[in-house]
């Protein structure tokens, strides 16, 4: 067989040279720019991912690998430090949300079963552990989105503040246009102004903007104008405390 695979394309094998001879000097390219311009060591471990990626892949896809990178490291190393960059003020959030969300992924866990047990019965293995490999791959990426809440707090620096949602978004929102911060906040499900930036749990702190800003709304299937971010903060006090010497510093 392989004897007439070979007649019928004799070029294969030097396609197959030509195509690794192409990756070896694509990462050998790759290296020595790192080696000429070393990823900084101030950099958030995002950043350092990202900038490592992007020395082999295009930068949009690079941004995409560091996050799965990231959520895998949260995922198997649950004692990662939280990313709290140098003159930043954090702001935990997760204890308010890990408890439900703990409970999904435990449902989630017995559902997974169950569904490669029926699959298996009426299927066969076939369909059953494709089906099984796809649920343990959401379930990994559930895990280090639990995870990653109590790595990624909202961050208030002096000149804006960073409302993180675990992996899955980052808001930021300069000084000059946070117009009032509200607590607690009275929220309505149905309000597209008003971006809930909490997992699991109501929001009890709103921050409320000058200037509305645009955010893609997968659940609308639309950009929306947001006039108010809502968030959930372990520690209100502490939030407004630090938000209130942010905006006390404001320029008049």
């Amino acid at each position: 067989m392989t004897t007439s695979l070979m007649r019928r394309h004799p070029l294969t094998p030097w396609a197959l040279g030509a195509l690794a001879a192409a990756a070896a000097t694509h990462i050998a390219l790759a290296l020595r720019r790192l080696r000429r311009q070393p990823i900084p060591a101030g950099l958030s471990p995002r950043a350092r991912l990202e900038g490592i990626a992007g020395a082999f892949l295009p930068r949009p896809i690079a941004r995409i690998a560091a996050t799965e990178a990231q959520l895998l490291i949260y995922a198997f190393h649950g004692r990662a430090r939280p990313d709290i960059p140098p003159g930043a003020t954090p702001s935990f959030y997760h204890r308010g949300a890990r408890p439900m969300l703990w409970v999904l992924a435990g449902a989630g866990l017995v559902e997974l079963f169950v569904l490669h047990v029926i699959a298996l019965v009426f299927w066969g293995p076939k369909l059953a552990w494709p089906l099984f490999a796809l649920s343990e791959v959401g379930l990994l990426y559930v895990l280090g989105l639990i995870r990653s809440l109590d790595k990624l707090p909202t961050l208030i620096f002096a000149d804006r503040v960073e409302v993180r949602t675990g992996l899955l978004a980052t808001q930021v929102i300069p000084r000059d246009n946070i117009r009032a911060i509200h607590h607690p906040v009275t929220w309505m499900p149905g309000d597209t102004g008003f971006l809930k930036a909490t997992l699991a749990a109501p929001p009890t702190v709103g921050i409320a903007l000058v200037t509305p800003i645009c955010v893609r709304s997968l659940r609308h299937g639309r950009v929306l104008q947001i006039r108010t971010i809502g968030i959930r903060p372990d520690d209100p006090d502490h939030f407004l405390s630090a938000t209130a010497a942010l905006l006390a510093s404001a320029p008049s």
